[in-house]
């Protein structure tokens, strides 16, 4: 339910941090409730998170990503923290994103593979076929073919 009310937002911080704000505090009840650990970096984590899928139609990187997050965190334990917490870096979490929303676009539309390249930021649609099969197992095409339902 978050992610789609994060999608209707505008990309600004001053529109997300609040529902970044709302998911920890949400959180921290839920871990009072059930004895989960809460961790003070799971804040700077989630902003992390959230600004990446806000910007993945965008030319989003780590150095980005960092960016962002100095406004309120320390880079280099922000990087330290997030890979600690989603046992993955900041770059393999947005390569991960990238391909889950082009298993999305290539399921959901016929928008040319090219295109969803594009619109992904791949270097080109040779790069985005190479890393869908690394990931994937099979060509951006091939997976199209075998699972999508629109005619």
């Amino acid at each position: 339910a978050y992610h789609q009310r994060l999608k209707t937002l505008p990309v600004t911080t001053k529109k997300y941090m609040p529902l970044v704000y709302e998911i920890v505090r949400d959180f921290g009840h839920l871990a009072q409730k059930d004895g989960l650990s809460y961790t003070s970096h799971l804040e700077a984590t989630l902003d992390v998170i959230y600004y990446i899928h806000a910007h993945l139609h965008r030319k989003v990187t780590v150095k980005k990503v960092l960016e962002h997050v100095n406004k309120r965190y320390n880079p280099l334990t922000i990087q330290r923290v997030f890979t600690k917490e989603m046992n993955m870096s900041i770059r393999d979490y947005i390569n991960m994103e990238k391909i889950r929303e082009a298993e999305r676009l290539l399921l959901a539309s016929k928008t040319p593979i090219q295109k969803i390249a594009h619109e992904l930021n791949f270097y080109d649609a040779a790069d985005f076929s190479k890393r869908f099969k690394r990931e994937i197992g099979m060509t951006p095409l091939e997976y199209r073919q075998q699972n999508s339902q629109i005619d």
